[in-house]
Formats: structure tokens, sequence, C-alpha cells
């Protein structure tokens, strides 16, 4: 992209008169610049280090003292608002489908999707927009989950189509984490979809348009436990009665919550959380140290353990530390 005309996109101010007048790529990571790129300069401490990998072009919205005279210095109102604007100026060359789709679908599209469909192009933030840039082609289908962002980069978009209910059929719920179903004559069974998703799931399945592999569904993060024999130690699916939910994204914690409170009357379970929550929705147990969290489980009857604020990495790291040997469950 000319120099000259990233200037027009994002109404800046040239600050100098450089030799250079093109760049490649844009990167908000001066640890990622590569020669030729344009550098986002959010912290202006990370301008060295960009300019030493090699960036043609630093866009900053502050003052700033030149130190390289070679190269393009650009000064915007607002870096986030720039941005928009490169993007949506790239995207704005290509023909492409857009769809916005509520977070929990994102979240089984991301899941399902084959690493080698390079078309189908996930974007959540605005990091993975600007990834998307250096390989987008027409005809790619772009995902947001954020309708109020999909709006400022690709106003030509559409709400993702749901499925019927009507049509889910002969659902049967084997455990709280797995179902089968009958969907369109398809007989889907004992996949590890919990109930409370499986609308949800159906329309990531039918808008991917290929083959998926269920078993990637052991990957998903909603409602995914982590088994536990009594010394809170990592056993196979279903091989106890003791499990964990770790769940990183806020914005899901009220619909599982409930759903358990509903769907899982008997066993006793706990709710712990790194941090208070405000208005939350059961009795909140506070542990600030994850590494007092498993000590905290082996002594507490427990039969779910739904944790918020947590890693699953550094959970699953947790729970395999220091394995004891004798692991007779329940």
């Amino acid at each position: 992209m000319k120099v000259s005309s990233i200037i027009d996109i994002v109404d800046g101010v040239k600050l100098n008169s450089p030799s250079i007048s093109f760049i490649y790529s844009i990167k908000l990571e001066a640890k990622r610049v590569k020669e030729g790129d344009l550098f986002v300069a959010k912290n202006l401490g990370d301008i060295d280090l960009a300019i030493e990998n090699g960036a043609f072009l630093i866009l900053v919205d502050s003052n700033v003292t030149i130190t390289d005279f070679e190269i393009a210095w650009i000064k915007v109102d607002n870096l986030d608002e720039a941005l928009i604007k490169l993007i949506r100026f790239k995207l704005s060359n290509y023909d492409l489908s857009a769809f916005n789709c509520k977070n929990t679908v994102f979240s089984f599209i991301h899941c399902l999707k084959n690493s080698s469909n390079s078309s189908l192009k996930l974007i959540r933030n605005i990091n993975d927009a600007l990834k998307i840039l250096d390989n987008i082609e027409d005809e790619d289908r772009l995902v947001f989950c954020d309708n109020s962002f999909m709006n400022k980069l690709y106003p030509k978009n559409h709400q993702l189509k749901t499925v019927d209910k009507n049509q889910i059929k002969n659902i049967i719920e084997h455990t709280i984490f797995e179902t089968s179903f009958t969907y369109k004559d398809i007989y889907f069974s004992k996949i590890r979809v919990s109930k409370l998703y499986i609308s949800d799931f159906l329309t990531a399945w039918e808008f991917i348009e290929e083959e998926v592999d269920f078993a990637k569904l052991k990957n998903s993060i909603l409602l995914r436990p982590i088994f536990v024999d009594r010394f809170i130690n990592q056993v196979e699916f279903g091989k106890s009665n003791k499990f964990l939910i770790i769940q990183e994204n806020i914005d899901f914690i009220e619909k599982e919550i409930n759903y358990l409170k509903r769907s899982y009357k008997f066993g006793t379970k706990l709710f712990i959380t790194n941090r208070y929550i405000n208005n939350f929705y059961a009795k909140q147990i506070i542990i600030e140290d994850i590494n007092e969290v498993k000590e905290y489980l082996k002594q507490n009857q427990f039969n779910a353990a739904y944790l918020i604020g947590f890693k699953y990495e550094q959970i699953i790291e947790l729970l395999n530390s220091k394995q004891m040997q004798t692991t007779l469950l329940f």
C-alpha cells in the first residue's frame, strides 16, 4: 500500500519527508514487525524495536521524536479509528461474505472449523482482522461475534441464520455434557455437546458446510468438563463422579450456572472465582491464588466445581502436578 494512500485513508499528517513510499503489512506488536511493515505505535517505547526490525512507517496519535528520517512517520487523531479505516479500505477491495453470530455459535465454529479451510476467517477483535489481511481473497467468508465491530469493518454483512429448534427431535441427555438427537433426519449419536448448546452447535455445523470431525468437540470451551479422582488428579472423561468446569469467558457463566442448577440438582456444586463478582448467580468461593485451588478441592466435598477467572491450561497443569500414586475413585 502506498504511503500517500495511507495518509488519505486515515486523515493523517505526514511528519517528515521519507525516502520510502510503500508498506507491505500492518503490525501492532513491535516484536512481530518485519521489513516493510507499518507499525501502529500504541506504546511509544516500542518504536525503537519496530524500527530495528525493519518498520517502514510509524503511525502515532501523540507527539513523538523522529529518530529515523528515512522511514515515514504519520500522526492521526486516534489510532484505533485509523486502524478501522485501514482495515475497512483493504476489505472493500474484495468480494466477501460477512456474518455476525452469537458468541456461543462463534465458539463452535472456531472449534469445528478445519484448519485447511482458509476461506473461512474468524474475527473476534482488531488483531484477528489484521491477521487476515495478508491472505484475504475474493469469496472468503468472514465471521464476527461483535455486530458493532463488524459494521465498522464491513458494513455489507448478514446475521448468521440460526437453525429451527422445532427440527431438533428425539433428544437424549446421556449426561449434562453428552447428548444424542435427530436433526433433519440426521441422527447425532452421543456427541459431546450439552443440551444447553445443541441449537448453537447445529447453527455452526450447518454454516461450516464441510465434513466435520465431531471428536474436536472435546476441545469446546462450552461446558467442557475435567473429571478428577478424590485426590483431584485428572482422569478420563466420565471415569469419576467429580468434575471441574473452567470457564474463561464471563459472557457464558450466567447461562451455564443456571443450567447446572436446573439439570444437576442432586450433586454438590461449588462455584469458585479468583475475584469477587458483583450480582453473582450463586454462592461464590473466592480463591485468588490458583495454587490453592487443588488443596481446597481436596478438603471439600463436591461433585461439580465451576471455576471462573482461571486459565484452562493452568488448571490442567495444576491437576497433573505432583500426581499421587493412589488414584482410587469414589
